[in-house]
């Protein structure tokens, strides 16, 4: 079996969307409250703890944050580090504080701007320089392998 035989749990077909609902891992729709956004976001991202390619997901997501492009919606069971300008109305989907500490994250797109406040540089995952190390998957799984 090849890496690209494998499907990620939002690209089958079940998971897809469709004309009468977004996927759990689309962005929010035109006339949709935030709660609503939230409530189905949060059923993503618990499906994305079960995805043979959540670190896959993980790496492109990261590239795509370190690059300030900014992707709207879940992918690897979170949303993207920054707000684009474009989607200012949407501030409330965005990874603003490291799931570990909940200190404020430095967007990977800013690495060489200096700090501001509090703020920890995010690592991926979702996690800053101090939690990554401990908390992350990767981690997770190099202890396991050892």
């Amino acid at each position: 079996m090849k890496a690209s035989d494998v499907l990620g749990i939002c690209q089958l077909t079940a998971n897809r969307a469709r004309p009468d609902r977004p996927s759990l891992w689309d962005s929010r729709y035109t006339g949709e409250k935030i709660p609503d956004v939230l409530a189905r976001h949060k059923a993503a991202r618990l499906a994305c703890v079960h995805c043979p390619l959540l670190n896959a997901c993980e790496a492109m997501l990261s590239d795509h944050e370190a690059q300030g492009i900014h992707i709207e919606g879940v992918v690897a069971g979170r949303h993207t580090d920054f707000v684009a300008h474009w989607a200012k109305q949407d501030s409330d989907l965005v990874q603003t504080e490291c799931r570990g500490c909940r200190r404020p994250l430095q967007p990977q797109k800013d690495r060489d701007r200096p700090l501001r406040g509090a703020q920890r540089p995010h690592v991926g995952e979702g996690m800053c320089e101090v939690c990554y190390p401990r908390f992350s998957r990767a981690a997770r799984q190099k202890k396991a392998a050892a």
